[in-house]
């Protein structure tokens, strides 16, 4: 019995999710997973093209006296309990009162960007 280095991702996302060893390949591939062979990555932090393991890019966000700039079309915002779909343009933020909020931008196959915003008085 031969052992196999395996990444197994996402295959509606590409998203690696497992990278190991195992005896029994097959068994790790379902509906909604793929296993490929003799590959190498990292979960979470890679995505497969093809047959090819990558590494999520960063997004290129840029915070700036509560603007949001750089966020691309598409991405979900996620502030505290509320989400929104970006439309490319920058995205000016208001705040109900003082305090902090987490906000978090996700588009694949990029790598989510995640703040902590400290609103002041």
């Amino acid at each position: 019995m031969n052992i196999h280095q395996v990444v197994v991702y996402d295959r509606a996302t590409g998203v690696v999710t497992f990278c190991g060893t195992t005896y029994e390949p097959e068994r790790l591939a379902d509906d909604d997973r793929e296993v490929l062979l003799g590959a190498a990555g990292q979960p979470g932090l890679d995505y497969v093209v093809g047959d090819q393991v990558l590494p999520r890019p960063p997004m290129l966000i840029q915070w700036d006296d509560m603007t949001l700039r750089g966020v691309p079309a598409g991405a979900i915002v996620s502030i505290e309990d509320a989400t929104y779909t970006a439309d490319g343009e920058d995205i000016e933020l208001e705040f109900p009162l003082p305090g902090t909020y987490f906000v978090t931008v996700a588009l694949l196959p990029y790598l989510d960007w995640v703040d902590q915003i400290e609103v002041q008085p």
